[in-house]
C-alpha cells in the first residue's frame, strides 16, 4: 500500500490515503445492474418475437418496379408573365371590346351577345323573366316569427 498522506482538510493531522467505504451502496448497483440485464433480454426476445414472424411471411412474387417508374410525375407550377401589364392591357381591351359588341355566344340555340348599354336598356323596358308557377316548397317553415314586442323570436318546434 502507499503509505503518502494526504493534506490535512482543516488545518490538523494529515490523513493516510484510502477508499471511501461510506457512500456507494453495492446492493442498489447490484440491482441496477440486474435491471438493466433484465431490460435487454426483453428487448431481446420481443425483437427475435417480430422477425422471427416478419421472416415467415412470403415475399411477393411480382418483380420489383423501381420507385421512379411509380412516382406520379408533379405539375407544373405557374408559368411567370414575363410582362404582366402588358397581358391585362389586352385581357381588358378583349373585355371591353366584347360589352361594346355584337356576335354569337350559341348559333345553333340562337343565342347572341349585344353591348352592353343595350342589354341594359332592353333589361329595364322588359324586366327580368319570371318563372312560371308557384315558388318552390321545400316543406320548411319561417325560421323566425314576430313576437308582441316586434322582436323576432325562435318558433319552437312542432309548432
Amino acid at each position: 500500500m502507499d503509505n503518502r498522506e494526504m493534506a490535512p482538510a482543516s488545518g490538523g493531522v494529515p490523513e493516510r490515503a484510502s477508499y471511501e467505504v461510506r457512500d456507494a451502496d453495492v446492493r442498489a448497483v447490484a440491482l441496477f445492474g440486474l435491471a438493466v440485464l433484465l431490460t435487454l433480454l426483453l428487448v431481446y426476445g420481443l425483437l427475435r418475437l417480430l422477425l422471427t414472424g416478419w421472416l415467415n411471411q412470403p415475399l411477393t412474387a411480382g418483380p420489383q418496379v423501381a420507385p421512379a417508374l411509380v412516382t406520379p410525375v408533379a405539375a407544373p407550377g405557374p408559368g411567370l408573365v414575363a410582362a404582366p401589364s402588358q397581358e391585362l392591357d389586352a385581357y381588358l381591351q378583349e373585355q371591353s371590346q366584347r360589352l361594346g359588341s355584337y356576335g354569337w355566344v350559341d348559333r345553333e340555340a340562337g343565342i347572341v351577345h349585344v353591348p352592353i348599354t343595350q342589354a341594359m336598356e332592353m333589361l329595364v323596358e322588359q324586366g327580368l323573366p319570371a318563372r312560371d308557377g308557384p315558388p318552390p316548397q321545400f316543406g320548411l317553415g319561417p325560421a323566425y316569427r314576430l313576437d308582441s314586442t316586434g322582436g323576432q323570436g325562435p318558433i319552437a318546434p312542432g309548432r
